[in-house]
């Protein structure tokens, strides 16, 4: 875990919970972000004195204690990504990627008004495609996909950006898992979760967090990609079996007559694939009467609000969730630990911008905490 604080940055060992090195720079930091267990990170100036300008990205090498490369946006940086050969930053409207070796941009993308700067990287090439980077669209509800592969030559990365329509309001968090096969979004009232297929652009599963309004601080899948987790301002922490909750909703839907396998578009039930549906049942003209009239008003009233009702039904709850203890929380990270309970269930780690650090142990019961521990405030808490 790397922290950002008012007078440097700080890197902590998480299990057992210790502080491995910290470093001061002179002043302080908005955001830290650590490439795998490597010296290398990501460092951008916050605070009340900041070490460097907030539109200034610093790489820094600790082997070296001292900057491998900086680079500048003419807004304020509010987040940032690495990969193995990639660094990419986000601003409220624009994203760039910068090449680690000689950090040269290899990728400019627009996006529509972000003010948290949403932005996700994979952290292994996908089936040897490349990385793949995900941010806001150029629309409200929009996310965009994009793959950065090798082109021929070596004359630098092929970028190949597609678009998925995920929700119907602005986007409030995202996140790709570790081979940027799936991608997570939820929405800005923080009610819905959508999982994509980055491949097809296909919706895999809806989940849903809650029914009243909240903040998304944070969104993660566990290595691989099964497990999805997050974090809200309601003191709430959320965990998914992705696959159970996919497997679930396709059960019910069938069970329900012939309703999608899997949420969005779909065929109707009981016509072969590739075949169009059979036509609706014909009734025989009847003599007009208020009660005719009546139940004519119904069928068009229920034609209308029927596509909206699955959006609610096909969405599968939490598997787990629980309380972070606390009065408030004005932002946190959630993050996978990369060991598994006794039964194969996953462990959830929590950092909190109070300066908390919590592990959980998920099990068929709930979650329990197994490690509560304190660091000094700090901006910019993130787990890795």
């Amino acid at each position: 875990m790397c922290v950002a604080g008012e007078d440097g940055f700080a890197v902590y060992r998480c299990d057992p919970f210790h502080e491995v090195f910290s470093r001061s720079l002179g002043g302080g930091g908005a955001h830290a972000e650590m490439l795998f267990q490597c010296q290398l990170l990501g460092l951008v100036g916050g605070g009340k004195r900041p070490f460097a300008p907030p539109g200034t990205l610093t790489v820094w090498d600790d082997a070296r204690r001292a900057p491998a490369g900086e680079v500048s946006q003419r807004s304020p940086i509010r987040a940032v990504r690495m990969h193995r050969t990639l660094v990419a930053v986000a601003t409220e409207y624009h994203v760039t990627a910068y090449a680690l070796e000689d950090m040269r941009p290899v990728l400019e993308l627009d996006t529509a008004h972000c003010p948290r700067a949403l932005l996700a990287l994979s952290l292994s090439d996908g089936g040897g495609e490349g990385a793949v980077l995900a941010c806001a669209g150029l629309r409200a509800g929009q996310a965009s996909l994009t793959a950065l592969s090798a082109a021929p030559g070596g004359t630098g990365p092929r970028a190949r950006t597609r678009f998925i329509t995920a929700h119907r309001s602005g986007l409030g968090a995202l996140a790709l898992t570790v081979d940027g096969a799936r991608l997570a979004t939820a929405s800005e009232r923080g009610t819905l979760v959508r999982v994509f297929d980055c491949a097809s652009g296909e919706c895999l599963a809806e989940l849903r967090r809650g029914t009243e309004p909240a903040a998304i601080h944070s969104l993660t899948f566990s290595r691989t990609g099964t497990w999805l987790a997050l974090s809200s301002s309601t003191l709430t922490v959320h965990v998914f079996d992705v696959d159970r909750c996919r497997d679930e909703a396709a059960a019910a839907a069938a069970a329900a007559g012939g309703a999608a396998a899997r949420p969005g578009p779909s065929a109707a039930a009981g016509a072969p694939e590739g075949q169009p549906p059979p036509p609706p049942p014909q009734f025989p003209p009847q003599s007009s009467s208020p009660l005719t009239s009546a139940l004519g008003v119904g069928r068009k009233v229920w034609g209308k609000i029927k596509p909206a009702l699955p959006s609610y039904f096909r969405s599968r709850w939490s598997t787990v969730s629980f309380k972070v203890p606390g009065e408030q929380l004005s932002d946190s990270e959630v993050a996978f630990d990369h060991s598994l309970g006794d039964h194969g269930d996953p462990c959830v780690q929590v950092a909190t911008a109070r300066g908390e650090y919590l592990r959980f142990s998920i099990t068929g019961r709930g979650a329990v905490l197994q490690t509560h521990r304190r660091f000094a405030e700090r901006r910019g808490a993130g787990a890795d």
